[in-house]
């Protein structure tokens, strides 16, 4: 028990970054003098650190005395430097781009404040687009400032921090970010909560202008009797020049399959207006695609 208190206790006097006093940016052990003489301090509670690059240990900075936030504060302020730096970040799949895309900016602003929110990161594309930032390394994202998010229809990403090993270097980091390597996630993204508003019109678009088709029963060849629906806009199964659809597998199984009547009448979004009907068919490859990759999702 007192090993592992000890340890614990280790860990909280160790981060891997500290602010470096002469030109106020974020530095890693291997970038300042060994011992005393780095001049850098905790960027939490601004006491002096020892820069500690031994031949057995991880290189280091030690606290004298336990500062509990300080790991956060050093991952948070190093992870804004190196987006700064970079010029660019790398945006997790969407709806409206599936695969991971380059975000260019302009400018950035650290911490920008109001009455509400206050992200880790503003930052503003050549265009003007504004895209929020915030880093996770341990606190999520509140629901209050989610909702504010939304309510402004500010589109925000998330990059998770919270894995990263205690011992992980500043060129590692920045490499990670530069390559797109860390875990992201979109928290509001206003031009994917667009496309999902058009798509549900048209779905209810579609579901409008669905059509009842009559049930036929008919014996089969070996004495069986099937329901199929005729006029398949699927052209599921075509028989004499005809396309039809047995309605207790095909129809039931389909993407456009609204309800039933009985055994009667099925109602077929396949004969609503084109439009109505591709809207339709993406929102299927969507979910499709949520589904099957856990990074979609």
């Amino acid at each position: 028990m007192l090993a592992t208190t000890i340890l614990a206790m280790a860990a909280v006097l160790r981060i891997p970054f500290a602010l470096r006093e002469s030109d106020q940016r974020m530095v890693d052990p291997t970038m300042v003098d060994r011992g005393r003489k780095c001049g850098c301090i905790c960027p939490e509670c601004h006491a002096r650190l020892v820069a500690r690059r031994g031949k057995i240990k991880v290189p280091h900075f030690a606290h004298a005395a336990a500062c509990p936030g300080a790991y956060e504060t050093c991952i948070h302020r190093a992870a804004k430097q190196i987006i700064e730096d970079l010029g660019f970040i790398w945006l997790p799949p969407s709806i409206t781009r599936v695969i991971p895309s380059r975000f260019q900016f302009a400018s950035c602003e650290p911490e920008k404040s109001d009455e509400q929110i206050r992200p880790d990161l503003t930052l503003r594309s050549p265009a003007g687009r504004e895209l929020a930032v915030e880093i996770l390394v341990t606190h999520e994202i509140g629901p209050g400032k989610l909702a504010e998010l939304q309510r402004r229809r500010l589109s925000c990403v998330e990059y998770d921090l919270s894995h990263l090993p205690r011992t992980i270097s500043y060129e590692t980091l920045k490499s990670q970010f530069a390559g797109g390597k860390l875990d992201a996630r979109w928290l509001y993204n206003r031009k994917d909560e667009e496309e999902k508003q058009k798509r549900k019109e048209a779905i209810a678009r579609a579901r409008q202008e669905a059509k009842w088709r009559w049930v036929t029963a008919r014996k089969s060849r070996y004495g069986v009797t099937v329901y199929h629906v005729d006029h398949c806009p699927l052209q599921k199964r075509w028989y004499r020049g005809h396309a039809f659809a047995y309605a207790d597998t095909d129809c039931q199984a389909c993407d456009y399959f609204c309800g039933t009547r009985g055994n009667r009448q099925v109602k077929c979004g396949g004969h609503a207006s084109p439009e109505a009907r591709q809207r339709w068919a993406e929102e299927n490859q969507l979910n499709l695609r949520l589904c099957s990759s856990p990074q979609l999702a």
